[in-house]
């Protein structure tokens, strides 16, 4: 049923996604506030989830909001669906260069050669990562078998903030 819940609200996600590229609007929360909900509600059970931020918050534009938490979502989402870890957490960073986005997770690990060589990932992993590469994000994978994994997103400063007139 939890996995079930978990799809439905991606596919939702999607559909609101397309919707804003025909009529944009305003995200109505915060990058953290809607990771941390996301999170909060479909950790499973026995999963400690925690969100952390670093640094003073900045307004981001929101198509970069948008992408950066759909890449990060599709992370924890495989996080609490496959890694078997008893703690997930994300961690944002608001740097004086750059934005980080951390997904981690202390569980099973992926083949560290399938990562760097890019094969039998996951179609939604090749998917962060081409949309870190369309809104000039850095994207890496970092894991262990048995060691957990970690998922960053990084983007210059000048490519996040919203312009104040």
């Amino acid at each position: 049923m939890h996995a079930l819940q978990l799809m439905r609200r991606i596919l939702e996600d999607g559909r609101l996604a397309l919707q804003r590229h025909r009529a944009p609007e305003t995200a109505p929360t915060s990058l953290e506030k809607a990771l941390a909900d996301f999170g909060n509600e479909f950790a499973p059970g026995g999963v400690r989830f925690q969100i952390l931020v670093v640094g003073r918050v900045v307004t981001l534009r929101p198509a970069i909001q948008e992408h950066i938490y759909l890449i990060a979502r599709e992370a924890l989402a495989n996080a609490f669906r496959h890694s078997k870890a008893s703690s997930t957490e994300a961690e944002v960073q608001y740097l004086p260069s750059k934005l980080r986005v951390i997904i981690r997770d202390n569980g099973c690990g992926v083949d560290p050669k399938a990562v760097r060589l890019q094969r039998n990932l996951h179609c939604g992993l090749l998917g962060m990562s081409e949309r870190a590469r369309n809104i000039g994000a850095h994207f890496e994978i970092s894991s262990r078998r048995g060691a957990g994994t970690e998922v960053e997103i990084s983007i210059p400063s000048d490519l996040i903030a919203e312009a104040h007139i």
